[in-house]
């Protein structure tokens, strides 16, 4: 699933990428699987519960590099499958919206006003805060 899924990213196969989520269900249900398996087989032999529980471990992570591979074929379904025009960009800022300079004036006056003694002399409202 893995290769198969790079395989996709790096040649822009949004098929194969399908064919990736496809076999992440038979993963799921081998992991699925292999619990019940090994949780009767620790019910009947408790001598093997430690070997067992490394078992249920490995299939979990197992599952989880699946779950990678799928997440890198989805999002190479959807970068090679939709054509970029059908992505709407961004909207700019409205021209109200505050300027870089305003933004740093308004951070000036705040690092610059003065700080309190201690905590319980600290106030809500740090710009208009004016120590006596």
């Amino acid at each position: 699933m893995v290769r198969r899924a790079l395989e996709s990213f790096v040649e822009g196969k949004a098929e194969l990428a399908q064919a990736v989520l496809e076999m992440d269900h038979v993963v799921d249900r081998m992991r699925d699987e292999a619990f019940i398996t090994l949780v009767r087989k620790m019910n009947e032999e408790p001598q093997v519960t430690q070997q067992a529980l490394d078992a249920l471990l490995v299939a979990r992570n197992l599952e989880r590099v699946a779950d990678h591979a799928t997440n890198i074929s989805e999002d190479v379904i959807f970068w090679f499958s939709e054509p970029m025009s059908a992505i709407t960009p961004k909207p700019r800022p409205s021209p109200r919206a505050p300027s870089a300079a305003n933004s740093r004036d308004r951070w000036l006056s705040v690092a610059r006003a003065p700080r309190p003694r201690c905590c319980g002399d600290f106030p809500l409202d740090l710009p208009s805060y004016n120590r006596s």
